[in-house]
């Protein structure tokens, strides 16, 4: 799911930055592209997105990103 919905943002010219421990090898290859940048997280990333999307295993996670963002 991450991958279809990184490769769409980009499709239209998102400037995406992904938060992850691990990735996918398709993210992989976008990151040694420079199609994609991969960062820890800082607080701040919430304030200054236009766009957060949660794609984790984990409800639980997924629900304290949707909670910071709001």
């Amino acid at each position: 799911m991450a991958y279809r919905r990184v490769k769409k943002l980009l499709d239209y010219g998102a400037a995406v930055r992904l938060i992850s421990p691990e990735v996918l090898p398709e993210i992989e290859e976008m990151l040694l592209a420079d199609r994609i940048q991969k960062t820890a997280y800082k607080r701040e990333f919430i304030c200054e997105a236009f766009l957060i999307i949660a794609v984790t295993n984990n409800p639980g996670v997924n629900r304290q990103i949707r909670l910071l963002g709001s």
